[in-house]
């Protein structure tokens, strides 16, 4: 129940305002389940922010220093592609755009982030970047099947016909 989901966010963010796990986990729930996208942008952002200068009890004990903040950076990188999508989904695609790329500069393995540009590309008409970052969904994972419909379909529309697809490949 959506209703449920939102007063359990609310309740967690009343009590652990400044808990960037408890910001991030509101904000990809109400992003995921659409219950309420201003204020996903708005937790998500926090969670960036609270980001920045992390908790050091977060801090596993026996990981080392450099293994942490390298965890923090993958972190950072998940953090930025879930508000890249809760920007689109706000129709926000500038600023969607913005934050996907950084997310990617991160993220160079994450298939579900080439996912989320390609279909961002192809909401701004921009189809070529659309293909490639399909392209590159597919390339780190063939498990995302949705990169793989929406390269078809943007193909078909691009060459008029399935046919004339197998005679490119």
């Amino acid at each position: 129940d959506l209703e449920q989901l939102r007063a359990a966010g609310e309740k967690w963010l009343s009590e652990e305002s400044e808990n960037r796990i408890a910001n991030f986990a509101v904000g990809y729930w109400f992003m995921e389940k659409e219950v309420d996208l201003e204020k996903a942008v708005k937790t998500i952002k926090k969670a960036l922010k609270l980001l920045r200068h992390p908790n050091p009890k977060d801090k596993p004990v026996n990981q080392p220093d450099r293994d942490w903040r390298q965890d923090l950076k993958i972190t950072k990188g998940r953090y930025l592609d879930t508000l890249g999508w809760a920007l689109y989904k706000t129709g926000n695609l500038i600023e969607a755009e913005a934050t996907l790329k950084e997310a990617a500069a991160i993220l160079d393995f994450d298939h579900r982030l080439f996912y989320h540009l390609g279909v961002l590309y192809e909401g701004m008409g921009e189809n070529q970047k659309a293909q490639e970052a399909y392209v590159k969904s597919l390339m780190v994972s063939g498990e995302i099947k949705e990169a793989d419909s929406a390269l078809s379909k943007l193909m078909v529309e691009e060459l008029g016909s399935r046919q004339e697809i197998h005679k490119v490949f």
